[in-house]
């Protein structure tokens, strides 16, 4: 893990304390960082924890879930590095 790693591991560390676990529509893209649209898709693909409040359909998001799909993708990225590392040396 590099130092930036070690940087945004802590920043959201510090974030995670802070923040409660279940979050509004809104809150939880602001969370992620990712855009409304994605955010509605991977709820409902299952990707990203949470369920429809209300009668008007207000998203209800579970924080954890946001981390672990992230730390999910990170673990993807990592096997993938790793992948084409040993590819370049045979």
């Amino acid at each position: 893990m590099t130092p930036a790693d070690l940087d945004i591991l802590a920043a959201n560390l510090a974030e995670r304390l802070t923040t409660p676990r279940w979050l509004k529509l809104r809150q939880a893209v602001q969370y992620a960082g990712i855009g409304k649209t994605n955010m509605a898709r991977l709820l409902k693909a299952g990707e990203i924890d949470g369920y429809q409040n209300n009668d008007r359909g207000d998203w209800i998001v579970d924080k954890e879930s946001i981390d672990r799909y992230h730390m999910g993708n990170m673990a993807q990225g990592d096997e993938d590095f790793v992948a084409e590392l040993v590819d370049s040396l045979v």
